[in-house]
């Protein structure tokens, strides 16, 4: 999986924009109708027990960047999977289920929100007129309101 920031982007790729349009081209050289999709993307939330030390946030946070991932990727044409249902491991918990009783996460609520909202969509650049300045979605994972939306020079 590519992150979204750090020292695991390729160089010359500022933003996960950016590295998804380099690896559709690259693919599309061998296959022009292979689809591009981002998957066994997470965010931990807390874990049982909780451990601070490995990353883990609230619940809601961990809600947010779903719905931002889902939303994000339809913007770009871009398949989406979420990683995942169930975790049983004990130490990492990012599931949308809770291992200890399997009750649903604040993120289950949302990825069931946010395919319902994006079910259908097409990417925005389709909706466009040519010449017009898109709107884009940026993503700032180093903070808790992680998302945003700006204009860009395109």
């Amino acid at each position: 999986m590519l992150l979204p920031s750090g020292p695991a982007r390729p160089p010359g790729l500022p933003d996960y924009e950016a590295e998804i349009t380099y690896l559709r081209r690259l693919l599309h050289t061998f296959n022009p109708a292979m689809q591009v999709w981002a998957d066994e993307m997470n965010w931990f939330a807390p874990g049982e027990p909780p451990s601070v030390d490995n990353g883990d946030y609230s619940e809601l946070t961990q809600a947010k960047h779903l719905s931002r991932f889902y939303a994000m990727n339809a913007w770009m044409g871009c398949g989406a999977i979420w990683w995942s249902l169930y975790n049983a491991n004990g130490v990492q918990e990012w599931a949308v289920v809770r291992s200890s009783d399997m009750t649903p996460r604040a993120a289950y609520f949302a990825a069931q929100y946010t395919s319902t909202v994006l079910d259908d969509v097409r990417p925005a650049l389709d909706l466009l007129p040519p010449g017009h300045r898109k709107l884009r979605m940026y993503v700032d994972f180093t903070r808790e309101g992680c998302a945003g939306v700006g204009p860009s020079g395109g």
